[in-house]
């Protein structure tokens, strides 16, 4: 159950990421030049701000008649005069109104190595631990490092080993290429900054951010400048990065600082134990064995290359963990906010689609292996996003249909934005509902009836809004029969 490698990855596509549901790393591994992109779930540009249409419904009877006569151009064409965003306001297409989901940063270590060729490179994720690793020989020396996401020290830790004593010698810095200042801070290098945030009336105050490397070897010297941590001649070195955001957490400089000093004096060894013991214990919930093939040994990519010509069931269950592992280390209960679009994985500033909660399916099949495969835990952020999302969909219900309850259409932010984006593609009033059927399963296969008390108001006013804005099709008629009447209009 490890994805393997024999290469350096290229790309983030490439990496081995690990998670602790908030803090996300992914191992590119790298042999002079190792590049590991560091991730924190509430990294967003944007920020609040009123994103509904006051009056927007009062288009709706002529909107549902005409599409009762199978105008369908006319209607859209009314839906998007109405159907938007208020004056003035861009939301999703601004991507630092609405947000994006971005890159915490880069830590890179340049590493000074022999000038022979590395041999016998591997680079391996172990789906059931949560331990990256990477092994090489150079020069007659092998080079081992191992990349955790802690849970209880919520850090994410790289150890550094070489099996010749003083062999390690290399600079380590946090590196972003926007909107932040980097240097020493006392025995630590920092990356500090704050997102940048165009509110519709001007003002507003984006989210700041804040990450800290620390340091701790054994044999050498370690020594802290503004260009990053210098490690010297050391047997072995721990390297520790705290991060956090001010995304509803006023505390977080304070909370970031503390983390890296406890974890500095923990040591690797107790904080790779603890990580591993919180990963396996949700990952072996749920065991998945097929038979190996014959190319089950090879590393992760021919083997994909390869399944399309010669059989390997095993794939199919490496594949199904996988998915278990991200889930896992995307979404824990404390997470701030649930898995987005890319988990919490992303090399860029301006991700897909926003790296946004797109809520017409995709939020949805970040959750759909919560309950089946033992990880009902990991359920949980998505349920504290929907208490959000309530009171944004109160507004959108009243403004876009005039009715009780609450609803959202696809596209949500961290401030569960639930108006409708942009109509072509965004517009979705069910979204809200089919997101409160997850309640509902979540109840089905814990029996908690506690929680159900606590979540049912939302499944009732999701209820109450479709049976408000539902209507009967006054004469049913088939989509050919649309289709025809649109033809007809539009050669008319």
């Amino acid at each position: 159950m490890s994805l393997l490698f024999t290469q350096p990855g290229k790309t983030y596509h490439e990496s081995g990421p690990i998670g602790n549901g908030r803090l996300g790393a992914m191992d590119l591994g790298g042999v002079s030049d190792q590049r590991v992109v560091l991730n924190e779930s509430s990294m967003w540009s944007g920020g609040p701000y009123e994103t509904n249409r006051a009056g927007a419904w009062k288009c709706l009877p002529e909107v549902r008649r005409l599409l009762f006569d199978g105008k369908i151009c006319a209607a859209n064409a009314l839906l998007k005069q109405h159907f938007r965003y208020p004056d003035g306001v861009k939301g999703w297409g601004d991507i630092n109104q609405f947000g994006c989901y971005q890159v915490l940063g880069d830590l890179r270590l340049q590493h000074e190595l022999g000038s022979g060729t590395a041999e016998a490179y591997r680079r391996d994720l172990n789906l059931l631990t949560g331990v990256a690793r990477t092994t090489f020989t150079q020069d007659g020396v092998t080079f081992t490092r191992e990349l955790v996401a802690s849970k209880e020290s919520e850090v994410i830790a790289l150890r550094l080993r070489a099996s010749k004593p003083g062999a390690l010698t290399f600079t380590a810095a946090l590196s972003r290429d926007h909107h932040v200042t980097a240097g020493a801070d006392g025995v630590a290098h920092r990356i500090a900054g704050q997102r940048p945030y165009n509110h519709p009336g001007g003002g507003g105050e984006g989210i700041r951010d804040l990450a800290l490397l620390g340091a701790k070897a054994q044999g050498g010297t370690v020594s802290v400048d503004d260009k990053g941590i210098r490690v010297a001649g050391a047997d072995t070195v721990t390297l520790v990065i705290s991060a956090g955001t001010s995304l509803r957490n006023p505390g977080y400089e304070r909370q970031v600082r503390t983390r890296l000093t406890a974890a500095l004096e923990k040591g690797y060894e107790a904080i790779r134990a603890a990580a591993v013991a919180d990963h396996s214990a949700l990952m072996n919930r749920c065991r998945l064995e097929l038979p190996a093939g014959p190319n089950s040994g090879l590393p992760t990519p021919e083997r994909v290359k390869r399944v399309k010509q010669e059989p390997d069931p095993q794939l199919a269950a490496l594949f199904f963990q996988f998915g278990r592992h991200l889930l896992i280390s995307s979404s824990r209960p404390d997470s701030p906010l649930p898995a987005n679009l890319q988990g919490i994985w992303a090399a860029e500033y301006s991700t897909p689609w926003r790296g946004d909660f797109h809520s017409n399916i995709n939020l949805q099949m970040n959750y759909w292996p919560a309950e089946v495969t033992g990880l009902a835990e990991c359920h949980l952020p998505l349920m504290r996003f929907l208490e959000g999302m309530v009171a944004e969909g109160r507004k959108t219900a009243k403004a876009y249909y005039n009715a009780p309850g609450w609803m959202a259409n696809h596209t949500q932010n961290p401030w569960f934005d639930t108006a409708p984006s942009h109509l072509p593609a965004c517009i979705g009033p069910t979204c809200g509902a089919w997101l409160a059927q997850h309640i509902w399963t979540h109840y089905q296969f814990t029996g908690d009836r506690e929680f159900l008390k606590r979540y049912y108001p939302i499944l009732r006013e999701a209820s109450e809004f479709c049976a408000a804005v539902l209507v009967e099709d006054p004469e049913p008629v088939s989509y050919t029969h649309l289709r025809a009447h649109e033809t007809e209009r539009t050669i008319s």
